[in-house]
Order: structure tokens, then sequence, then C-alpha cells
């Protein structure tokens, strides 16, 4: 290594010390000062020498990530950072109240490159073992919250609107998860739902143009369809 390739390294990692220390020093303060006010946050900057801007961004995304952690979620999911609290607090969601909340949120996602992200974070997993879970409790309970059937309504939805493509739904499996929904479950809204998709996305893997996006040449990677419906459901055993 030569002399300025040794200095660059130094400086390098004399940056990421620097930066982990802050990080450790706001984090400190803010876990013994959860609710600290502006005044108390620009005094503690001051005197620790850090950057007010940094400070401030960092109280924002530490709130911001404890809120999740509560299961407080936002009215809707505007950023990437926002998507990633998101898709981590799904992992480990089981609460069916709490995953129809989420899952109400996720169909408010209008953003084109948001559904890319949440693709590229493997949300499309997290999707599938959802809707795989929900279909294990129908078949193995003779009585289930009904709400679960808002929440697969809800998720199929959101599918239907991914950009996603072949790789993708070969290493996810989701559309298998979705078709063996659609063969096993009662419900004739969801059966059909499942069936539309599975529809979908066989011809997007055998390579033929979907009915409804013939004039799109993006279509392989990306939907234009920003919108999904709900639709109504009459609950009667």
């Amino acid at each position: 290594m030569s002399i300025i390739q040794s200095m660059k390294q130094n400086y390098s990692d004399e940056l990421i010390n620097q930066n982990h220390n802050i990080t450790a020093k706001l984090d400190e303060f803010l876990q013994n000062k959860p609710l600290a006010n502006e005044k108390e946050i620009r005094a503690f900057a001051l005197e620790n020498h850090i950057d007010e801007k940094i400070a401030f961004n960092h109280m924002h995304e530490r709130r911001k990530k404890d809120t999740f952690i509560k299961g407080e979620y936002p009215s809707k999911i505007e950023d990437e950072k926002s998507l990633q609290l998101l898709l981590n607090q799904m992992k480990k969601e089981t609460q069916l109240e709490k995953q129809l909340s989420i899952s109400n949120l996720l169909l408010k996602i209008q953003s084109q490159y948001l559904l890319e992200k949440f693709i590229i974070f493997n949300g499309n997993s997290i999707l599938g073992n959802w809707i795989e879970d929900a279909q294990e409790e129908i078949e193995n309970y003779d009585k289930v919250d009904l709400k679960i059937y808002d929440l697969l309504t809800n998720l199929l939805n959101f599918c239907d609107k991914l950009p996603i493509n072949e790789s993708e739904l070969k290493s996810s499996k989701i559309g298998k998860k979705i078709n063996k929904l659609g063969k096993s479950v009662s419900d004739r809204l969801i059966k059909i739902k499942c069936e539309e998709i599975v529809s979908k996305w066989k011809k997007l893997i055998d390579g033929k143009p979907n009915d409804n996006h013939d004039k799109d040449p993006e279509f392989n990677r990306k939907t234009k369809r920003e919108e999904v419906g709900q639709f109504d459901r009459n609950y009667k055993k």
C-alpha cells in the first residue's frame, strides 16, 4: 500500500470512528431523555461539538424507529427509510390486528420507486410468509377471526400491483403460495383474486403479454397500475 493510500485509509477509519462516537453519544442522550425538546438537543450538540443538523436528523430517525417498534405506524409510507422500518416490523409481527394495519398501510403506497424498493428489500418473501401463515390458520382451526380474510384481501391487492419479475417470483415462491391459497380457500372472492394474480404472473414467466398491458413494453419489469380497488365481502357460514 502506498503512502497516499495509507493516508486515505487512515482518514476513512477516523471518519468511521468519529461517526460511531457521535452516534453512540446521541443514542445515549436520547435514551436518557427520549422526550428531549429542540432546545435541549441543540445544547447537547453544542456541548459535544456535534453538528446541529446531524443531531436533529438522528433524533428524528431514532424516534421514527421507536414508533415502529411500538407498533404505532404513520398514516402512509413516504420514504425508503420508513419502508425498511416497516419491513423489519413485518418480519416479527404476528398479531392479526397489527398485520391488518400494516396491510392497509401497504395499500397506500403509490410510488413506483417504493414498490420497486419493496421487492429489492425482499418484501415479497415476507408477503408470501404472511399469506402462507394465514392459509394454515384457516385450514387448521374451526373458528378463525374473520379479519383474516380482510388481511388476505389487502395482501393480494398489494401483490397485484407489485412490479415483480420472473427471477423474483421464483426466488420468493410467492406465486406458488398464492396458487395454493386459491386452491384451498373457500372464500369465493379471494379464490378469484388468487386466480387473477397467478394467471398474470404465469404469463410473465411464459413471456406472454398480459391482456391489460399489451401496449406497455416495460410490463416485464414494472406495472403502471397505481390503484387497486377493494372488493366487498359478505361473510356467511
